[in-house]
């Protein structure tokens, strides 16, 4: 996908307006780039290529998927040391993945129209996928309306726990919805820059919007080995579970975010009206990457700078050229030394 590249200039105007680069923490945190090593690890990268997949273009996209159905890389993942991901493989490979995974992968290896599926669509610039098992967090989810529950619910667990990490508080505001949140963050104490990664503002906002339902994992998917965890509920691709870190926002007289409302599919999406995307300086995408410090969600976006992908709490950068293999960098912190 062909980018364009604002200048510095034209970018800073349309944020901010007439601020000096001296005079706003946000301005002078957005060239504070990470510190990344080169991933070498080919085994890894195929899996998460195949979760990053719907990032590239469809050629790319179908290479990605024929790796990781192919029968000889399932088997290697039967010696590495992903847990769970260990026996489901070796299941995979033999043609006996059973009911715990609420499927049947013994086709894993021969996927035909699957592929077709799973390649042949435009890519998109920013992805965000949840799924979840059977049972979780003590809970059976029978029904698709289990899921969403289950989800609203561990979402708002990882935002107390995103808060708790930089010192914040947090609250859900307005009706709080099972698909459609918005969590307030305000800091503890004094207001002040981070001396490494710089901008940490006084209020910010985290807006969450599940806009498809649930489904249940098709027949012969991968996912759960992909993932290494079991897999029974799944949003469907692209950018389904919609999370993210804003700053500058709208109040009324009385300094209270100010909401807004509009109609989604069957559900009320609540929001609010943000003049910055804390994923482009270091504290919005730590605040991502450990918001998705989990085997069970994915975000990735090619519309920043630097290009960013999360799972089970790491970050990586990937380039959607031609390689099946996207993943060419991992994070080793949000910020330069």
């Amino acid at each position: 996908m062909k980018k364009y590249i604002l200048t510095a200039l034209a970018a800073l105007t349309a944020m901010t307006g007439c601020v000096s680069m001296s005079d706003d923490p946000y301005i002078r945190s957005l060239g504070n780039d990470p510190k990344v090593t080169d991933f070498e690890d080919e085994l890894n990268n195929k899996r998460l290529s195949y979760l990053g997949r719907y990032l590239v273009e469809n050629e790319t996209r179908a290479e990605i998927v024929v790796n990781a159905y192919d029968k000889e890389v399932v088997e290697a993942w039967t010696s590495a040391d992903y847990g769970t991901m260990t026996s489901m493989a070796t299941d995979v490979a033999v043609g006996q993945l059973g009911s715990s995974l609420g499927s049947n992968l013994g086709a894993a290896v021969s996927v035909g129209g699957m592929i077709l599926g799973a390649a042949f669509s435009s890519d998109y610039d920013i992805v965000g996928q949840a799924w979840l098992p059977e049972s979780f967090n003590g809970k059976t989810l029978k029904t698709k309306e289990d899921a969403h529950s289950a989800l609203a619910e561990f979402t708002e667990a990882q935002m107390e726990k995103v808060a708790e990490e930089f010192g914040y508080t947090v609250k859900c505001l307005g009706k709080c919805q099972t698909r459609s949140k918005v969590f307030l963050f305000e800091r503890k104490g004094s207001v002040t820059d981070h001396p490494k990664w710089g901008y940490q503002p006084e209020q910010l906002v985290a807006m969450v919007n599940v806009s498809s339902e649930f489904e249940e994992m098709a027949e012969n998917d991968i996912l759960p080995v992909i993932v290494g965890e079991p897999v029974r509920w799944v949003l469907p691709p692209y950018f389904t579970y919609q999370v993210g870190f804003y700053g500058r926002l709208e109040t009324d007289e009385q300094g209270n975010v100010v909401m807004f409302e509009k109609p989604g599919n069957g559900y009320t999406i609540e929001h609010v009206k943000p003049r910055r995307d804390l994923l482009s300086v270091p504290l919005g995408r730590m605040m991502m990457q450990a918001f998705h410090d989990t085997p069970y969600t994915i975000y990735g976006n090619d519309d920043i700078y630097p290009t960013q992908f999360f799972f089970n709490g790491d970050a990586y950068r990937f380039f959607d050229g031609h390689s099946p293999l996207i993943i060419e960098e991992k994070v080793e912190q949000q910020w330069g030394d």
